[in-house]
């Protein structure tokens, strides 16, 4: 590799400096494409994203207009905080599937990437959330109701 260029061959880059997708086969600037080890990736960034979309839906056993279907019913926001955000991440209970693939039956909704990295921060654990929740609630009013709710919880000793 030469300082501040990229070896590409021939068949993929015109003269103009555009390059070839090998998805769509559109010759687009390389702006367009992700560098990846040296080099410009194959596929240009709306290929890359949607071959990324249907990775994912693949894996949680959807088809695009069951998502569609899915987003649709939630109206496009998070199922938890309720914000509308472009892009919803499928959730599933890891319980029945413990790693990133489901079985498809476990699906339980879309949420936003915070809500969905929420959960996996907390595990899924029902009791570290209403601790949390009792946390945060004890620590905005400063009342002694929630002080005894955390001892409850076996967080704070009264």
């Amino acid at each position: 590799r030469d300082e501040g260029r990229i070896a590409q061959c021939s068949n993929c880059c015109d003269p103009n400096g555009a390059k070839r997708c090998a998805r769509c086969g559109e010759f687009k600037p390389k702006a367009d494409f992700y560098p990846k080890e040296g080099r410009l990736g194959s596929y240009c960034k709306p290929c890359n994203t949607e071959y990324g979309r249907m990775a994912t839906l693949r894996r949680y056993g959807l088809t695009p207009a069951e998502y569609e279907s899915l987003a649709e019913d939630q109206e496009g926001c998070c199922a938890i905080c309720g914000k509308w955000t472009e892009v919803l991440w499928v959730d599933h209970d890891h319980r029945c599937c413990p790693d990133d693939k489901s079985c498809g039956g476990c699906r339980r909704g879309l949420l936003c990437m915070f809500c969905n990295g929420a959960l996996g921060m907390f595990q899924d654990d029902v009791k570290i959330l209403k601790i949390a929740i009792a946390y945060l609630e004890f620590y905005r009013q400063g009342d002694a109701a929630f002080a005894g709710t955390l001892a409850n919880l076996g967080v704070l000793r009264p």
